[in-house]
C-alpha cells in the first residue's frame, strides 16, 4: 500500500509490513551479492575521501566528548595494538646519542678546568698526528712539553684585579 494513504487515513502498518519495508530499504542500501557489496564499500570510501578534511575536523570538534570516549574504548579493547602504536611512535622520536667528540675526556659535560682543556688539546693533537701519519705519542709529548713550559712561566692573576 501507498505510504501516503497510511498517513491520510491514520492507518498503522502491521509488524509484517514494517519488516517488509525495512527489508526493502536494506536491500536498496546494501547489496547482498559480495561483488556488489565490495563495489558499494569502494563507493562509500570514495565519497568519504571526496569530503574535505575540514568536515571531519569540524565533526570531531563538535563531538569532542564522544570522540574522546570512542578512543578510550578502543584503547581499552585493543591494548596490544595500542602498545605497538606507542612503540612505533617512540621509535620515530628516538634520537641516537651522538658519539663523544673526544672520548678521552670522560669527566662532566662541560669543559670547566684547565686540565680538561689540556686533555682536549692533547686529544686534538693525537688525532691531528694520526691524520698527518705521524707518531701520535710523540706529538702529544711535544705538545705537553710546550704547554707545561707556558704553564710554569705564567703566573695566576690575583682575584682582586
Amino acid at each position: 500500500m501507498d505510504a501516503h494513504r497510511y498517513q491520510a487515513h491514520g492507518w498503522t502498518k502491521s509488524a509484517a509490513e514494517k519488516r517488509e519495508t525495512a527489508r526493502a530499504r536494506e536491500a536498496r542500501y546494501r547489496a547482498r551479492h559480495p561483488e556488489r557489496r565490495r563495489q558499494q564499500v569502494r563507493d562509500a570510501i570514495a565519497r568519504l575521501k571526496s569530503r574535505a578534511p575540514d568536515y571531519f575536523r569540524a565533526w570531531r570538534l563538535e563531538n569532542a566528548d564522544a570522540e574522546r570516549e570512542r578512543r578510550r574504548r578502543w584503547r581499552k579493547a585493543n591494548p596490544d595494538m595500542r602498545a605497538a602504536q606507542q612503540r612505533r611512535y617512540r621509535a620515530r622520536r628516538r634520537v641516537e646519542p651522538l658519539e663523544p667528540l673526544y672520548p678521552e675526556l670522560q669527566r662532566g659535560a662541560r669543559i670547566a678546568f684547565w686540565d680538561d682543556e689540556l686533555r682536549m688539546d692533547l686529544a686534538q693533537e693525537w688525532h691531528l698526528a694520526l691524520a698527518a701519519k705521524e707518531d701520535p705519542a710523540d706529538a702529544v709529548v711535544r705538545y705537553l712539553k710546550r704547554e707545561m713550559r707556558w704553564f710554569r712561566t705564567t703566573r695566576q692573576l690575583p682575584n682582586w684585579l
